[in-house]
């Protein structure tokens, strides 16, 4: 819905050893970290967190971190959704 299209979902506030892996056995050029845009900035944290990990294994200037507008990737399509509906 986002034009993502190859995503990778964390389900929490950090990579696990196997989706790290997963990465790690992929031929990627970019890497865009998109985690939770929340008020508590948990989800900010765990994006520079994720980014210093990737750091180790994965070149500087393929990792991006780009956080939604609103707290969720999806508030923003249903947002996108809502103002493209006629009255």
């Amino acid at each position: 819905e986002n034009n993502f299209l190859n995503h990778l979902v964390v389900g929490g506030l950090d990579l696990s050893s196997k989706q790290l892996s997963f990465l790690l056995s992929q031929e990627l050029d970019q890497i865009i970290i998109g985690t939770n845009n929340d008020k508590s900035k948990a989800g900010l944290h765990a994006a520079i967190k994720i980014f210093i990990k990737l750091l180790n294994y994965f070149d500087i200037t393929k990792l991006r971190i780009n956080l939604p507008r609103r707290n969720e990737y999806c508030q923003e399509q249903n947002r996108k959704k809502e103002k493209n509906k006629f009255p």
